[in-house]
This record gives C-alpha cells, sequence and structure tokens, in this order.
C-alpha cells in the first residue's frame, strides 16, 4: 500500500507543478491519470496492483464529488444565475428527462439482452454531466457568462437527480420489479426532498458558525478552507444517512453558503476547490487501474457505438429541443449540448452497478467506461479549440 501512496503522490506532485502548461495542451489532466493507471495497472504493466475494493473507490469517488460539487456551487456567480435561471431549468427539467428517455430507448435497441431496467440503468449513468471536467469550457471568459453559469448549474444538480433514479432502478432489478408505481415516487421525492433541506440547514448553520468564530477571532485565516471541505463532507453523510441524495444536498449546501458569505470570504472556497481536483485526479487513476480492466474484455462494437451516440444525439438532441424558443443562436445550442462531459457521478454509478453483481453489471460497465473515457478524450481534446471558435465568431 505504500508504495501505492508513493507513487500517486509523486506523480500527483509533478503533474500540479505543471498542470497550468498541460492547460493550453489538448491533455487533460483526467486523460492522463486515466493511461497512467491503465499503464501502471494490473492489465499494463502490473506494476501496481490497486488494492481498491468497489466499496473502497465508491467512497473515494462520491466524497471528491462531494467536494467538487459544493465548491463549485459556493463559486456560482447567482447574480448571473438570477437573471439567467431559465437556461439551467431547460436543461434540467427537459433536457434531462428527455436524455434519460432517449438513452433508454436507444439501449434498450442496441442491447435486446438487457431487460428495460438494464436498459434504463446504462441511461442513467451516463445522463449525469461533470463541470470539473467542462472546466476549460466554464473559467474562459470568451463563454458568456449565462452560458457557462447554465453549465455549471446543469452539472451540478442533475448529478444529485439523477443519483435516486439509479436507486429505484437497482432497487426494481433487484426485487424483481416488484417496487410499486407511488412507492417509486416516494422514493425520488424523498432523496431529492432530504437533500435539498440538509443542505440548506447545515449551510446555514455553518456559515453562521464561520461567521462567529471570524468575529471573535477564534480561527486561522489559513484552516478556513479545511472547514469548508469538511462541512461538504457533512453535508454528504448526513443527507445520505438520512436517506437522501448527499449530491444534492452538497450543491444546494454551496449554493446557499456561498450566497451567505460576504465577498472577501469567498476566496476561502478556493482551496477547498483545489483539494477537489486533487482528489478527482486520484479517482481517475484508480478508474484507469481498475474498472477499465475489469471492463476492458466486455467490449464490442455496440458498446462503443452506443458511446458515440451517448455523447451526440442522446445528450445534444434533449438539449436542442429544450433550448427550443429560448433565444439563443445555433452555435450557442450545439456549444451547450457537445459540453456535457461524463465524469465523477458516472464513475460512482458504474461502481453501485458492479457491487450489486446484476446479470448484465459487465456488460453495462463496460459500455459505461467506454463513454466517459471517450468524453474525456473528445471532450479534453475539443475544449480550447472550440472556445477559440466560439470567441472569434463573437468577436466576428
Amino acid at each position: 500500500m505504500i508504495e501505492h501512496i508513493a507513487f500517486l503522490s509523486l506523480f500527483l506532485f509533478v503533474y500540479l507543478l505543471i498542470s497550468a502548461r498541460l492547460e493550453k495542451t489538448l491533455v487533460s489532466g483526467a486523460l492522463l491519470f486515466i493511461l497512467v493507471g491503465w499503464l501502471v495497472g494490473p492489465v499494463g504493466m502490473g506494476w501496481l496492483d490497486f488494492p481498491v475494493g468497489g466499496n473502497g473507490l465508491s467512497l473515494l469517488a462520491e466524497l471528491t464529488l462531494a467536494v467538487v460539487l459544493f465548491g463549485d456551487a459556493a463559486n456560482a456567480r447567482l447574480h448571473i444565475l438570477k437573471k439567467n435561471h431559465k437556461l439551467p431549468e431547460r436543461l434540467l427539467f427537459l433536457g434531462l428527462p428527455m436524455t434519460l428517455l432517449l438513452g433508454w430507448g436507444i439501449a434498450k435497441w442496441m442491447f435486446p439482452t438487457f431487460s428495460w431496467v438494464d436498459a434504463a440503468l446504462l441511461a442513467g449513468i451516463l445522463a449525469p454531466t461533470d463541470a470539473a471536467l467542462g472546466k476549460a469550457v466554464m473559467t474562459r471568459k470568451e463563454v458568456p457568462a449565462p452560458i457557462s453559469e447554465a453549465l455549471n448549474v446543469e452539472s451540478g444538480l442533475n448529478d444529485g437527480i439523477c443519483v435516486p433514479v439509479i436507486v429505484i432502478l437497482l432497487a426494481l432489478r433487484l426485487d424483481s420489479g416488484s417496487q410499486s408505481g407511488l412507492t417509486i415516487v416516494l422514493t425520488f421525492l424523498q432523496k431529492v426532498g432530504i437533500g435539498i433541506l440538509v443542505g440548506g440547514i447545515m449551510a446555514f448553520m455553518g456559515e453562521k458558525w464561520v461567521k462567529l468564530c471570524f468575529k471573535r477571532q477564534w480561527s486561522h485565516p489559513q484552516v478556513t478552507s479545511l472547514a469548508v471541505m469538511s462541512l461538504a463532507f457533512a453535508c454528504f453523510a448526513v443527507a445520505e444517512s438520512l436517506e437522501g441524495s448527499g449530491f444534492i444536498s452538497c450543491f444546494v449546501g454551496g449554493l446557499i453558503f456561498g450566497a451567505l458569505c460576504k465577498q472577501e470570504e469567498h476566496l476561502d472556497f478556493l482551496s477547498s476547490e483545489v483539494a477537489g481536483d486533487g482528489l478527482s485526479l486520484i479517482t481517475w487513476v484508480i478508474f484507469g487501474g481498475t474498472i477499465v480492466g475489469q471492463s476492458i474484455g466486455y467490449l464490442t462494437w455496440q458498446s462503443f457505438a452506443y458511446a458515440v451516440l451517448s455523447l451526440t444525439v442522446i445528450r445534444m438532441l434533449p438539449v436542442g429541443l429544450s433550448l427550443a424558443g429560448s433565444g439563443l443562436k445555433m452555435k450557442e445550442k450545439l456549444f451547450i449540448g457537445w459540453f456535457g462531459p461524463r465524469g465523477l457521478a458516472s464513475v460512482v454509478f458504474v461502481v453501485m452497478v458492479m457491487n450489486r453483481e446484476l446479470l448484465h453489471g459487465p456488460a453495462i460497465a463496460s459500455v459505461s467506461m467506454s463513454t466517459i473515457i471517450l468524453s474525456v478524450v473528445l471532450h479534453g481534446i475539443t475544449a480550447n479549440p472550440l472556445v477559440n471558435v466560439f470567441a472569434s465568431n463573437k468577436g466576428a
């Protein structure tokens, strides 16, 4: 175990010091770390046999996603979002359901051996988008603020919305479809409702405690970022322990906490965001060395074809339909539709499916793995070039 820690720490140290230079290239951090994990893992050169079981990887990915969601939400530009709230509303309440339905239909057609629940699980795993992987787009000044904030809010909330969907589908699969329609609706409302409630309460109380400690000089400014990261973990853990959605709790908590804090205190989120980025990179290494290795034997041409469709038709068509009448130009709709990368939430969902040892679990994981890797590659190499094209067209 100590050798693995040494390798990951040294590699992360080297990467972080040259990350600014790599951001100007076509190689994303996630892609690089997946490749490294695969190369040094059991299926590659076998230098490292990652001793991370399904539960360990799932916990690491979940806690990483919790920090990323909380930090992204806390840094959201709410004054812009208030003026342009209709875009994320369209993407979440129209685009996401259509993406789930279209993904389910195509999966059932392409994989006839899948049950309708298996096909729906695959669609649910690949529906969430990842703000961390799309950061090259969302942080560029060339991208209009309403579009970048819409993508940020969508990626933050659709993770949490898809969690109860996945949980319900897994319950249906394991219980042979014995769940009633009313039970399904109540479970969904419970997950979302508890997540919102816990996130709101903990953020409100946490912000009051931060202000009190600052006012009375009980805390050191240097450790505030660690406190914020701990609050993100707490939002996730408390909501999950109450059978709510920890991801929704983190995003809602981050939004409220960031809105309540003063502008100068907002800087304290930066360090916790960096910590989330570091955990994300480690997760990608382990993903490359474990899930990729376990699923690669199940790859088929249908897996690759569905991965391509997932990143294009299944994502972009619902986005285009949901944004009809929004006043956006076609290039802006295509831009939003393309930048829906698959990331940590999909990794978490894949591990959840693999831990249940479903009949078609390995096949579902294989298709999901293909899509995640293809997303990391394509979205990584197209981020900066397409933003530059967008910027030049904007100035024209």
